[in-house]
């Protein structure tokens, strides 16, 4: 099977479909360890979204002017086949946080950023945090 991505790129060593393919996700910061038995991994790395803003409430001779609140961006998403050579036997995973929201006036934090490095002669990939509102 062939995956073609919008850049014209692709990549022919996709597992066929009925390969009997697992699902694992990961919501904190460790070590994965690969399955012995697989052959590919298809990892899909999510930032954590950006916080949202606080409303600004301004006050003028009108009376209270209210200002919008801008919401936090999402997190990025970087996706990659492995082959088992790539992948290693583990793989180090660091998982984004969501960027906390502003209490007062001003901007909200950015998202963390999603890092999975493997230790076969894979690259690293990187889903990067969303802004803050």
């Amino acid at each position: 099977m062939t995956i073609h991505f919008g850049d014209g790129s692709q990549v022919s060593s996709a597992p066929p479909l009925n390969s009997g393919a697992k699902l694992h996700a990961q919501t904190g910061n460790s070590n994965y360890s690969a399955d012995a038995d697989a052959t590919h991994f298809l990892v899909i790395a999510v930032g954590g979204g950006g916080g949202g803003a606080k409303r600004n409430d301004n006050s003028n001779d009108q009376n209270s002017n209210a200002g919008g609140a801008g919401s936090g961006g999402g997190g990025g998403t970087a996706i990659r086949m492995y082959t088992k050579d790539q992948m290693g036997a583990t793989a180090s995973v660091t998982v984004g946080d969501g960027g906390d929201a502003r209490q007062s006036t001003g901007n909200a934090q950015s998202g963390g950023t999603t890092q999975f490095n493997p230790a076969g002669s894979g690259s690293t990939i990187q889903g990067k945090g969303g802004q803050g509102g």
